[in-house]
């Protein structure tokens, strides 16, 4: 096991992995290496959210400060 997994948060890890095909694709689009598409911007749409849904608690703790109280 890495250093990550055994001393991090594993739920930050978990949500980070999803940036890993996100952030591959989004170079071969700007590399012209692919085009990108409607079914390519939908995948990356779903690999947002899938994160977003993976992190909602922690996504609580940094909007605390722009809550109205």
């Amino acid at each position: 096991m890495g250093f990550c997994c055994k001393n991090g948060d594993i739920k930050i890890l978990g949500s980070l992995s999803y940036l890993a095909p996100l952030l591959s694709t989004l170079i071969l689009v700007f590399m012209q290496l692919a085009s990108m598409t409607t079914s390519i911007a939908l995948a990356c749409g779903f690999i947002i959210a899938g994160s977003i849904i993976s992190s909602k608690e922690y996504m609580k703790i940094f909007l605390r400060p722009f809550s109205k109280s």
